[in-house]
C-alpha cells in the first residue's frame, strides 16, 4: 500500500518528536512512514537515525562495559553512514524537511 502523503504527515510527526528527543516515538513515526510508503527513502534514513540515537541514549553514561563501548560504537557509526548518505542525496527531496541530520547532533 503506498500513501504517500500520509507517509509524509508521519515522517513530519517523527521528525517533530526527534526534535524533543522523543526518539522511541519518532522511530515508531519513521517506521510507519515506510510501511506506508515502501519506496520513501527519506523516512528510512531517518528510521535508521532514530534507531541508533535511541539505542545510545539507552546505554550508561559513565564506565561503559566493553560490549556496551562496542555498541556506542556501532551506533555512532550507522548515525555518521546515515549523515553521510544524506549529505550525499541519498534520499529523494519530498515535503518540507524539519530534520536535518548533522553530525554535531549524533556525538
Amino acid at each position: 500500500m503506498s500513501n504517500p502523503a500520509e507517509a509524509t504527515g508521519s515522517k513530519n510527526a517523527g521528525n517533530a518528536l526527534f526534535e524533543n528527543k522523543k526518539f522511541s516515538h519518532a522511530y515508531q513515526k519513521y517506521y510507519r512512514a515506510t510501511k506506508l510508503d515502501s519506496t520513501y527513502a527519506k523516512a528510512s534514513t531517518h528510521l535508521v537515525a532514530a534507531s541508533a540515537k535511541r539505542a545510545l541514549a539507552a546505554l550508561p553514561i559513565g564506565n561503559l562495559s566493553a560490549s556496551d563501548q562496542k555498541q556506542k560504537e556501532q551506533n555512532t557509526s550507522e548515525l555518521k553512514a546515515a549523515i553521510a548518505r544524506r549529505a550525499q542525496g541519498d534520499t529523494p527531496t519530498r515535503g518540507p524537511v524539519s530534520m536535518k541530520l548533522r553530525e554535531k547532533d549524533y556525538t
